[in-house]
């Protein structure tokens, strides 16, 4: 095995990965985080396409509009990333922005 081989394998024996993929498989189930900063805007087409992609199971549909069901998730934001009217916020908005309540 020449060097640069073993400094490939030292960094995966670290635990440390170059892919996201790594990422996924170590997280912590007790390290996530709260979900009540989530909110959605009046644009929202009711597709579902949240609550389909939610690692975390997080989102269900109520009324043709994402609810977060769980107070906490794994915050892949893929829900706010690849909503096709990009109706999910988080974190503070302008309300003339984001019509729909808060989620519960």
């Amino acid at each position: 095995m020449d060097n640069r081989d073993q400094g490939k394998e030292s960094v995966m024996n670290d635990g440390k990965t170059k892919s996201a993929a790594g990422l996924y498989t170590r997280v912590d189930l007790d390290e996530v985080l709260y979900t009540d900063n989530f909110s959605v805007c009046k644009n929202c087409i009711g597709c579902g396409k949240c609550s389909r992609i939610c690692p975390a199971e997080a989102i269900e549909m109520k009324d043709e509009h994402p609810v977060w069901i769980k107070e906490t998730c794994f915050m892949c934001f893929g829900c706010l990333r690849l909503c096709p009217t990009a109706a999910i916020r988080y974190g503070d908005i302008e309300q003339s922005k984001c019509a729909i309540a808060k989620v519960s």
